[in-house]
């Protein structure tokens, strides 16, 4: 008998030893995602998925995952959170692996605040048959998430500042002259429900919005600056920068609407832009306004030029654009004598500002919209 149990002893400690050696073999990790890019505070799925192809289960298997610190899980499951470091956190889950099984956990999931994030993949922690020791698998697997800026409402948000009263509004200016309706197109999303031809659209069997044709050539360029003016970002610059990133969202939306061609210029930091202050040949179109926007969402809060040096790019920039957009977190005087330039080089020129600091200076002649005081900064 206590022969026996001597042989049970080393026959289960031989085989712990090489459920060890080959608890991970043929293991395979990958989280997916159901988009890519969002909006902010928009669910998604987020997919785990782990794949034994050996012959031998894993009996107790620890899935923990990185992800940004922005990207909240939702349900019980989102408290399990085991680390935080580096701006992301771990995320962990359990689960027991059978043989050639591939297994998948659906998580909802979002993200709370604009830009470009990435997983940094995670590792597998498997225990062996007598619970004595575990073992660690390394697993890489980056994925990309953009959240969009949040869209301010320009015609609701904004505020006359100075004399500029009554009834102007930002809207007026992008679409100051006489329209036109010549036609009909599909509609995209992006156009307001006023525009839509009910009739048509009961006719083609999908939804059609009018288009239409200005009496004049204009061409937008939409100058986004997000230098505030000092060394260090401060909490409450960060807070105006990302109100207006939503303030340029809000304007290219607008001028989407309007339908003649735009462009975005700014100092900001962004992997689809090449260079410094860089921008975008003028177009239009739903798609065209999209990839502007997705811009936005990639884009830090940390300028990559000074604003002199973006309105300098305004004023040398060698395209057709009649018309200049300014939006900035706020006025330096060190701008103003360049401002004068724009006026000179633009048949008009309007600034979105979201502090009134510097504003009383501004050349005579440019209007100035000021963020309203009820709107909330996100």
């Amino acid at each position: 008998m206590v022969l026996f149990l001597i042989l049970l002893v080393v026959f289960a400690l031989l085989a712990n030893m090489m459920m060890k050696k080959v608890v991970l073999n043929g293991l395979s990790y990958r989280v997916m995602f159901s988009k890519k890019v969002v909006e902010i505070d928009e669910e998604f799925t987020m997919t785990s998925m782990i794949e034994n192809r050996k012959m031998l289960p894993v009996p107790f298997l620890k899935v923990i995952e990185r992800l940004p610190d922005q990207l909240v899980v939702r349900g019980e499951k989102a408290r399990e959170r085991i680390g935080s470091k580096d701006q992301s956190y771990e995320h962990l889950s359990t689960m027991m692996v059978f043989p050639f099984q591939r297994v998948r956990r659906n998580w909802k999931v979002t993200l709370g605040d604009r830009g470009r994030y990435v997983t940094r993949g995670g590792r597998l922690v498997a225990g062996d048959l007598l619970a004595l020791s575990e073992t660690t698998l390394e697993c890489e697997d980056f994925q990309e998430l953009v959240a969009l800026p949040r869209k301010a409402d320009v015609g609701e948000e904004l505020v006359p500042y100075g004399n500029y009263q009554g009834d102007y509004s930002v809207r007026r200016f992008i679409i100051e002259d006489p329209i036109l309706t010549i036609g009909l197109r599909e509609y995209t999303g992006y156009e307001p429900m006023k525009t839509i031809h009910w009739p048509a659209s009961l006719k083609a069997g999908q939804l059609m919005t009018k288009r239409f044709d200005h009496t004049t050539d204009n061409r937008a360029l939409v100058l986004l600056n997000i230098d505030c003016g000092g060394p260090d970002l401060l909490t409450e610059d960060v807070e105006k920068v990302e109100y207006a990133f939503s303030l340029c969202r809000g304007v290219l939306e607008d001028l989407e609407t309007s339908g003649f061609p735009y462009s975005l210029l700014g100092n900001i930091d962004s992997q689809m832009l090449t260079e410094a202050t860089s921008g975008t040949f003028a177009g239009h179109g739903g798609e065209y306004c999209y990839d502007l926007i997705e811009l936005l969402g990639r884009a830090t809060i940390y300028h990559s030029g000074s604003f002199e040096k973006l309105l300098q790019s305004a004023i040398e920039r060698a395209d057709d654009s009649t018309s200049l957009i300014l939006v900035t977190p706020k006025i330096g005087s060190d701008v103003y004598n360049l401002l004068y330039s724009c006026q000179t080089r633009y048949r008009r020129v309007l600034i979105i500002s979201v502090d009134e600091t510097g504003l009383d200076h501004i050349p005579p002649g440019i209007p100035v919209f000021l963020k309203r005081k009820e709107a909330v900064i996100q």
